[in-house]
């Protein structure tokens, strides 16, 4: 079962990408909608930016598996977002604790109740866990800072992917992008050649910089490239609670945090 559920998304930094209205997160199968929640947009979506929203449901008996996932808008300012992720944290047993529920990117369409600019809703495609040995093509890195005073950084952060039998991949999040509280940053890169999450061989974060970064959330996920109405994924990182990990703080400092830290395969 599932106690919360996640909302995450990067509009496109594009003019007239961003948004004053409410994004709507329908979850459901094929007799009814079990989730239909409007996130309240307190601060304007602005051309560019990633935010994480968040919805509590313990109480409702949610299993990670919807068929019918769609995403919708409350308003008629405009939206165009580029990518959206939706996971939820599960408190199973022998289940990871954060699970992909579904992922759309590069959306096409841009949101909107007036129908003369954009669609009311979109539909994403289901995410599902695949296993070590499945071809994949993209990255998924999604970050938050923590919510806490002088968490974030106005250092640059790198995320670096080291394979086996091919070119590392490198995240580079520039000085500002981590620097508020709560900063979320959400990013998928695609890949010159396939790979299997066999083939990782080191997932490390390096902060260049002194001005040190708490982290709250840490996800990696390798993505392959189908064309189906369903996205094969696999955790790299899967880190939901930063603080339990005793990873602490980094900094460039050695008196403030570590540099560097290697996150391969780190569940929490």
């Amino acid at each position: 079962m599932l106690n919360r559920i996640f909302f995450a998304f990067q509009t496109l930094r594009v003019r007239h990408a961003g948004t004053n209205s409410n994004p709507v997160l329908i979850l459901g199968d094929y007799n009814r909608d079990r989730l239909q929640h409007t996130f309240s947009n307190d601060v304007r979506i602005d051309e560019g930016s990633s935010r994480l929203f968040e919805v509590d449901v313990a109480d409702r008996n949610l299993q990670a598996y919807f068929p019918i996932i769609r995403v919708g808008l409350r308003g008629a300012d405009a939206w165009w977002p580029g990518t959206v992720f939706v996971f939820g944290e599960s408190n199973g047993p022998n289940e990871l604790n954060f699970v992909p529920i579904g992922i759309r990117t590069w959306v096409g369409d841009q949101l909107s109740t007036d129908e003369s600019e954009g669609l009311f809703s979109m539909p994403l495609y289901r995410a599902n866990i695949t296993g070590n040995y499945a071809p994949m093509k993209r990255l998924l890195l999604l970050i938050q800072t923590a919510d806490e005073h002088h968490a974030g950084t106005r250092d640059t952060v790198q995320i670096k992917v080291e394979f086996a039998n091919q070119h590392p991949a490198v995240f580079r999040l520039e000085k500002e992008q981590l620097a508020g509280r709560g900063a979320v940053h959400l990013e998928m890169k695609w890949l010159q050649d396939r790979f299997k999450s066999s083939d990782v061989r080191r997932v490390t974060v390096r902060v260049e910089g002194n001005d040190q970064w708490t982290p709250q959330r840490f996800f990696l996920y390798g993505v392959d490239d189908r064309a189906n109405d369903y996205e094969n994924m696999v955790p790299l990182v899967n880190i939901g609670d930063w603080g339990a990990t005793g990873l602490g703080k980094m900094s460039a400092d050695p008196n403030e945090g570590a540099s560097e830290l290697d996150l391969y395969r780190a569940y929490f």
